[in-house]
């Protein structure tokens, strides 16, 4: 019932674990339970042979393992344990307080002002080597954009020169551009006589003779006029034949054929 007690008063009250005997080493532990205005701190002395002990004014059996304390009563249930490695003092498996250590070298373990120590120490290193990759990086990271740079710098004036051998030679090589004029076509078959404007750069054309558009298509001597409603007309340059459907239907003289040069 003690140790049931101690789990449900530690909170709120300072305990102490005096010891009668100290046969071996002592561990001093400092553990702090609650928190704000109703933290409270206990401070435990541990005999690292065990043995008996008293806890709240009764006597209890005390057990040093490698990690642990645990104090019982006999013919009691119930136990406090006090692990020394995570510091957690834990009454009837309930955690009631956290502690910190001294001494624990008695136990071959670290004590935990040393750990925490040794922790720190191993921060600035992990620290220090952080930085010294990070720097490490910057400075691979300049050197590569200034190698970046200098290759831009060459290709750039490769590009220059480039351009400006280009320029020196360069060639006009532009298609002339045809000047658009008109042909005359005066094309007189039986009794009528019709006459044709036909453009000299060929393509679609509105033929005012038939009232329609017409693909024109000039070859060396010849155009070919195609009619969506007569079908293919051919005007011979040199002849002044006019073919309809295959047939001759008129002849022809022509006014401007330059145009076609």
């Amino acid at each position: 019932m003690k140790i049931l007690k101690l789990a449900m008063i530690f909170p709120f009250v300072l305990l102490l674990f005096p010891v009668s005997i100290f046969a071996g080493e002592i561990i001093e532990a400092e553990c702090t339970g609650g928190s704000g205005s109703e933290s409270k701190t206990l401070f435990v002395l541990l005999d690292t042979d065990g043995g008996k002990t008293n806890l709240m004014g009764e006597e209890v059996d005390l057990l040093i393992t490698n990690d642990k304390a645990i104090m019982t009563i006999e013919n009691e249930p119930g136990q406090v344990i006090i692990d020394f490695k995570s510091g957690n003092l834990i009454a009837n498996g309930q955690k009631a307080a956290l502690c910190k250590f001294s001494n624990l070298d008695a136990l071959k373990m670290e004590n935990t002002e040393d750990a925490a120590s040794d922790i720190l120490e191993i921060e600035q290193k992990k620290t220090s080597i952080l930085d010294g990759v990070s720097e490490y990086k910057e400075v691979e990271i300049i050197q590569l954009l200034e190698s970046m740079k200098t290759q831009l710098e060459k290709i750039e004036a490769k590009l220059d020169v480039l351009n400006a051998q280009e320029n020196e030679n360069t060639v006009d090589d532009v298609t002339e551009v045809k000047e658009i004029e008109i042909i005359e076509a005066t094309c007189e078959g039986g009794n009528e006589v019709v006459l044709f404007f036909i453009r000299n750069d060929g393509g679609t054309q509105y033929i005012d003779a038939f009232k329609e558009n017409a693909e024109i298509t000039f070859t060396e001597d010849k155009v070919l006029i195609r009619l969506e409603s007569s079908g293919l007309m051919v005007m011979d340059f040199k002849s002044g034949d006019l073919f309809i459907g295959g047939e001759k239907q008129a002849d022809c003289k022509f006014s401007n054929l330059e145009a076609l040069r």
